[in-house]
């Protein structure tokens, strides 16, 4: 720990400098949840496990908590987690219609240490996969490069959306991934 003089008396100063908001893709379903992990960093961007802190975290548009960490206090704006072991999950319901919603978590005791995610909530989304071959020869060696997009309702290209996709063959004599 490093301490600074405060009053007279040394005072243990937080290692934390940084908070990180990850989830696995930016782009959610309107009325679905996305998962979202805070992390407690330190200057070098290491996880910070053997401190807690209280973080507050505020929502900007249609969506909602729900899910993961529960409010510690209620009263106030946001969302209030004691993030213990350096890492907390957090639920945020997109709302029912597509739009933008902007997470901002903070550190209460340094707000100065604060860092915002922006998820974007579509509409009947759908992968596209799309390809320049138009046959292969059945050699069991060529292959085929299938490029895959998401676009949302209005066939509009989404290009932030970087979520999972598993893929298979329905019928395993048309060759393998």
């Amino acid at each position: 720990f490093e301490s600074s003089l405060a009053g007279g008396e040394d005072v243990p100063l937080p290692r934390i400098t940084e908070i990180g908001l990850e989830t696995d893709s930016s782009v959610t379903a309107v009325r679905k949840r996305a998962d979202i992990a805070l992390t407690l960093r330190d200057s070098e961007g290491a996880a910070v496990r053997d401190e807690f802190a209280k973080v507050t975290v505020t929502l900007e548009g249609d969506g909602s908590f729900g899910g993961g960490a529960r409010d510690e206090e209620p009263s106030r704006p946001g969302l209030q987690v004691t993030v213990m072991s350096g890492s907390a999950r957090i639920g945020v319901v997109a709302p029912d219609l597509p739009g933008t919603m902007k997470l901002t978590a903070q550190l209460d005791e340094v707000p100065e240490v604060k860092t915002e995610l922006t998820l974007q909530a579509v509409s009947d989304a759908k992968l596209v996969l799309e390809s320049s071959a138009v046959g292969v020869v059945a050699d069991g060696a060529q292959e085929v490069v299938i490029d895959i997009f998401a676009r949302d309702s209005e066939n509009q290209l989404i290009p932030q959306a970087n979520g999972k996709v598993r893929l298979g063959l329905s019928d395993p004599t048309l060759g393998r991934l």
